[in-house]
C-alpha cells in the first residue's frame, strides 16, 4: 500500500527551550513529593475520544492572576498533558520534563538520544513517549517512563498515533494496534488513516476512501473498527474532501469537513443523525448535551440532539480549539484566554495578552495552562498558568526559566506598567446571525475577576501584532512516522 506523505499541515515538532545535560535514557534530577489525588489531564482534548471536555475538573474561582510562566522555543509543541500535578512536555533538546502546576518549577526531565520527542499521554502512573532519531525519522519509538521519577519502564520498536487503556495504535502503514504490555500485535487493517479516537469498544479513525471507489484518491471518509479484533465496523463518507479528527461522546460521534459542515452520525452503525452547516475550523468539542464548533470569527455552542444553534460568542479566535471544564468554555483568541459560561455563552473572565493564544489549553485544580505565540524568534512562545484568588489585590508573576543546569527564577516582567482598570467587551449572541469582529493591534494582559467579585479587570497594556493562523483537516497532514494525532495539525505557514 502506499505510505501516507506529509502535505501543507505537516506537524511540526519544535520544542521548549529548556536547556538539559546528562546521561541519555537516564533521569537525572531528583523528584518531590507527588500529588496522587490530583486532578489529571492524560492527554491533549482531555480524554481517548477526543471531546475536550472535562466534567469533573475545576477552573480557577474567583480573581484570575498570573501563577507562573514559562517561555518556550516553540508554541507548536505545547500539547498539555498534565498527571501528579505535574506538566509533562517534551524539549528543544530531545528530552522530557515534568513542571510543577503549583510553580512550575522542574521536577524531573530526562534526556534522550533523539532528534523529535512527542509526549502522547500519561495515566495510570505511566507517561507515555515517542521518538524519532535524525537517523531515522520514518520508524519511531515508543517509550513508557515513570510519571513519578522519568525512569523508563520500557521501550517498543513501533512508535504510536495514541494510547488507550493497554493498547497502542499506530497509523503508519495501516492501522495497527500492539499491546502495550509485551509489543504483541493484536490487529491490523490496510489503509492511509491519521487520528485515532476510542470510546465504547471502537476504534475511530479517518482515512482516504478507496481509490477505486472514489474518484479522488486523497478524499477522505470515517472508518470505525472493532478494537478487540480490527473487523470493519462501517464507514462514513461525508462531503468534503477533508474530515477532522473524529470526537466521539455516549452514542454518537461528530466531526467537521472542508465542506463547512459539522456532522453526528450513530456511533454503533455509521447513520447519519444530523447535519448543519458552519465555517469550521477544527474538530469539534462535545459535552452531554452540546456541540462547540469555531472558526476565525466565532464560537458556536450547537444542541446534540439536533445540531440547531443556542448561543454564538464573536471574537477574532486563532486557530484553536476550545475546551469545557464544569460550566466553562475556556477559548483562546487573538487578545488572549476567555471563559465563558456554557448555557448562554455569557462572558464570566478575561485574560488579556500581548500575543495570541495559540493550542487548546488544560484545565486541572484550579488552574488553567496555555501558551501563546511570540514573533520573534520563530515560532517560540510563552505558557502561561493561571489561577484564582479571592485576594482583591494581584500577585507578582513569576517567570520561569530553564537554562544548562535547569533553574527557576521568581521575577516581575520588565514590560509589565499597571493601568486604570478597564474591561474588554465580546459579542454572545443567542440563536441570531452574528457580524464578525475586527482583530486590534493593541493587546493586554491583564488578571480579571469573576463576577462573583463584581471587580474589574486589572490591566497591563502592551503593543502587539496579531497574525490569522489557521488549522486544516487530513490525514495526508499527519506525519505517519511520527505517528501524532491528526486533531492538533496546524496550517500554519509563517516560519
Amino acid at each position: 500500500m502506499d505510505a501516507m506523505q506529509p502535505s501543507r499541515r505537516t506537524v511540526l515538532r519544535s520544542m521548549g527551550c529548556v536547556g538539559v545535560f546528562g546521561i541519555a535514557g537516564r533521569a537525572i534530577q531528583g523528584t518531590r513529593a507527588q500529588q496522587a489525588d490530583a486532578e489529571s489531564w492524560p492527554r491533549p482534548r482531555y480524554d481517548a475520544g477526543h471531546s475536550g471536555y472535562a466534567p469533573k475538573n475545576t477552573g480557577p474561582e474567583g480573581e484570575v492572576a498570573v501563577a507562573w510562566t514559562l517561555d518556550v522555543e516553540s508554541w507548536r509543541a505545547f500539547q498539555p498533558v498534565i498527571v501528579n500535578g505535574n506538566w509533562i512536555r517534551e524539549t528543544a533538546d530531545g528530552a522530557v520534563s515534568a513542571n510543577a502546576m503549583a510553580d512550575g518549577t522542574e521536577r524531573w526531565w530526562v534526556e534522550f538520544d533523539a532528534e523529535s520527542v512527542s509526549v502522547l499521554s500519561a495515566f495510570d502512573g505511566t507517561v507515555y513517549v515517542q521518538m524519532a532519531s535524525g537517523n531515522d525519522p520514518e520508524n519511531p519509538t515508543l517509550h513508557a517512563l515513570s510519571a513519578a521519577d522519568g525512569s523508563e519502564q520500557w521501550q517498543r520498536a513501533d512508535g504510536a498515533t495514541a494510547i488507550v487503556d493497554d493498547v497502542a495504535y499506530r497509523t503508519a502503514n495501516g492501522l495497527v494496534a500492539t499491546a502495550t504490555e509485551d509489543g504483541l500485535g493484536r490487529w491490523r487493517t490496510d489503509g492511509r488513516f491519521s487520528s485515532v479516537s476510542v470510546g465504547d469498544g471502537t476504534v475511530y479513525t479517518v482515512g482516504v476512501r478507496d481509490p477505486e471507489t472514489h474518484p479522488s484518491k486523497d478524499d477522505e471518509a470515517v472508518f470505525a473498527f472493532s478494537a478487540s479484533d480490527g473487523s470493519q465496523q462501517w464507514t462514513f463518507e461525508p462531503d468534503g474532501k477533508e474530515v477532522s479528527t473524529v470526537v466521539v461522546r455516549g452514542d454518537t460521534v461528530y466531526f467537521e469537513t472542508s465542506a463547512s459542515l459539522v456532522y453526528a452520525v450513530a456511533a454503533s452503525d455509521g447513520t447519519e443523525r444530523w447535519r448543519t452547516v458552519t465555517s469550521a475550523g477544527t474538530a469539534p468539542v462535545v459535552t452531554d448535551d452540546t456541540v462547540y464548533v469555531q472558526n476565525s470569527e466565532r464560537l458556536s455552542a450547537l444542541s446534540a440532539t439536533d445540531g440547531s444553534e443556542r448561543w454564538r460568542y464573536t471574537a477574532e479566535i486563532t486557530g484553536t480549539s476550545p475546551i469545557v471544564v464544569g460550566d466553562t468554555v475556556y477559548v483562546g483568541t487573538a487578545e488572549g484566554l476567555f471563559a465563558l459560561a456554557v448555557d448562554d455563552g455569557s462572558e464570566r473572565w478575561h485574560f488579556e495578552t500581548k500575543w495570541p493564544v495559540k493550542q487548546s489549553p488544560a484545565v486541572v485544580d484550579g488552574t488553567v495552562l496555555f501558551v501563546t505565540r511570540d514573533p520573534r524568534p520563530q515560532p517560540g512562545g510563552t505558557v502561561y498558568a493561571l489561577s484564582g484568588t479571592r485576594s482583591t489585590s494581584s500577585p507578582t508573576p513569576s517567570t520561569t526559566t530553564s537554562s544548562p543546569p535547569s533553574t527557576t527564577t521568581q521575577t516581575t516582567p520588565a514590560h509589565e506598567s499597571t493601568t486604570e482598570p478597564t474591561t474588554a467587551p465580546r459579542t454572545t449572541t443567542q440563536q441570531t446571525d452574528s457580524d464578525s469582529s475586527s482583530s486590534t493591534d493593541t493587546v493586554t494582559a491583564s488578571t480579571a475577576s469573576s463576577p462573583a467579585d463584581d471587580q474589574p479587570a486589572t490591566v497591563v497594556t502592551e503593543t502587539a501584532t496579531t497574525d490569522e493562523d489557521g488549522p486544516g483537516f487530513g490525514v495526508l497532514s499527519t506525519l505517519a512516522g511520527f505517528g501524532v494525532a491528526g486533531w492538533h495539525i496546524l496550517s500554519d505557514s509563517d516560519e
